[in-house]
């Protein structure tokens, strides 16, 4: 004979508890659960690793701003409409973070030397901008 879903649930066959909603667990946050945000990092964070991943063709560069996502949606945590869906807000700041980050590096280049090594800065003043006045 076949067990239903409710015989396995009045006889505790060794299931689990289904783990709370994403939007249970950002809402327990807002009303200040802050163990509610460290299952919302543990669920979120390899998903939102492969989407930068993915994004940015640069895994180590996937790993390096998943944290300053998390850190924008700590900070951003009011602005969440209760109710709404975690994962697009959770994946629009992250790929918002992908954004930002090319941004600054677009605006300050760093190029390492063939070596990985910071290079030298360059001299591009004049000897004449080298006297004290």
């Amino acid at each position: 004979m076949a067990r239903t879903a409710s015989d396995s649930r009045q006889h505790g066959a060794g299931e689990r508890a289904a783990p709370p909603a994403l939007e249970s667990l950002m809402e327990a946050f807002i009303d200040g659960d802050p163990r509610a945000f460290s299952q919302l990092y543990e669920r979120l964070a390899p998903r939102v690793c492969s989407l930068l991943a993915a994004l940015s063709g640069d895994r180590r560069l996937a790993e390096d701003l998943t944290q300053p996502t998390f850190m924008k949606i700590h900070r951003a945590r009011d602005t969440y409409a209760r109710g709404a869906r975690v994962e697009p807000c959770v994946f629009a700041i992250a790929r918002r973070t992908l954004l930002d980050e090319r941004r600054r590096i677009k605006l300050r280049p760093e190029d390492l030397s063939s070596d990985g090594a910071m290079p030298e800065p360059r001299d591009d003043s004049s000897p004449e901008d080298s006297r004290l006045y």
